[in-house]
């Protein structure tokens, strides 16, 4: 009988250790694991260092091995049951899963989604950072979705937390009701056609770089940086009038590459965040008192000058 029991407790601790690793080894662990090399190996390190002084405790008492295998068997059918299709059926939920895994999978495949509607249809639901979130294809549905069921609210990214009032897209109703009228009549003036010679030379100097840099490497060239760098440089000069060559550019760029809008937890991504969040706010005022956007007859250009046109207290 105590054979058969221990027999038990280790396939219980070999399934909840293949269950994990699974998880472990999805693509956006493992690129964080390389952007945050070495300190991640020192995690990793002392995570073995805990399961092997975990494991040494199960092997010598018997009752924490018992104890210890009836929560991993009681998480793992857990787990188990809240990634399967039908979980919250009774409650109207639509089918997908919610398993921790789904989380990764929907960062990195590209094709997640498209393989869930296709398997359950333009309504499903998936875990973002362990919540659950209805997904629905189609703009037309989602109109008449959110039209029918307004106590529905956009699933927030973690950075929005950080931003007294959140950012426009995550807004209270009222707030943004009174927020979005502005944004869209500053960037309506915004003349795009003012800032096409910028974009055309720095997209041939782009050109240039990436054509110089790939004829010395026989298999080619990282195109991904190079053409990340000219969308920053025209945007710069579209939102807020900057020029190639403004000191100010390559910090902006460095704090705007510290944001990682899309990833959220850990001390070290909260204080890079609020820390470029902090610095980006102090380049926009710095350039927001300059003379060519404060003077009566300064060029509206930019979405920053247009702002300042419109409302001259605007930043406050």
């Amino acid at each position: 009988m105590l054979d058969i029991l221990l027999f038990l407790e280790i396939a219980v601790f070999m399934i909840g250790i293949a269950l994990a690793a699974r998880v472990a080894f999805k693509r956006p662990i493992l690129m964080d694991v390389r952007r945050y090399f070495p300190w991640s190996a020192l995690a990793i390190l002392s995570g073995v260092a805990l399961g092997a002084a975990m494991l040494w405790a199960v092997v010598r008492w018997p009752a924490l091995r018992h104890v210890s295998s009836l929560l991993v068997a009681l998480a793992i059918a857990a787990a188990w049951v809240r990634s399967r299709p039908t979980y919250g059926r009774r409650r109207g939920w639509p089918p997908g899963s919610l398993g921790i895994a789904e989380s990764f999978d929907a960062i990195g495949d590209r094709d997640y989604y498209r393989e869930r509607v296709r398997r359950f249809g333009p309504v499903f639901k998936t875990s973002q950072f362990g919540r659950p979130v209805a997904c629905v294809y189609g703009l037309s549905l989602a109109r008449d979705v959110l039209r029918d069921s307004a106590a529905l609210v956009g699933a927030t990214l973690p950075y929005n937390r950080f931003l007294p009032e959140g950012s426009l897209r995550y807004m209270g109703s009222g707030v943004h009701d009174e927020t979005a009228p502005f944004f869209r009549s500053t960037l309506s003036q915004v003349s795009l056609s003012r800032h096409e010679r910028l974009a055309r030379n720095a997209c041939r100097e782009m050109l240039a770089e990436i054509a110089s840099r790939s004829s010395r490497q026989p298999d080619g060239t990282v195109v991904r940086d190079t053409l990340r760098d000219w969308v920053f440089t025209v945007l710069a000069s579209i939102f807020w009038g900057l020029e190639p060559g403004d000191p100010r550019l390559p910090e902006l760029r460095e704090a705007y590459a510290k944001l990682r809008l899309g990833r959220g937890g850990g001390p070290r991504w909260r204080r890079e965040l609020t820390g470029s969040l902090a610095r980006v706010n102090e380049i926009m005022r710095e350039r927001a008192h300059e003379a060519d956007l404060r003077a009566p007859d300064a060029d509206r250009s930019c979405a920053l000058g247009a702002a300042l046109a419109a409302d001259p207290d605007v930043l406050e």
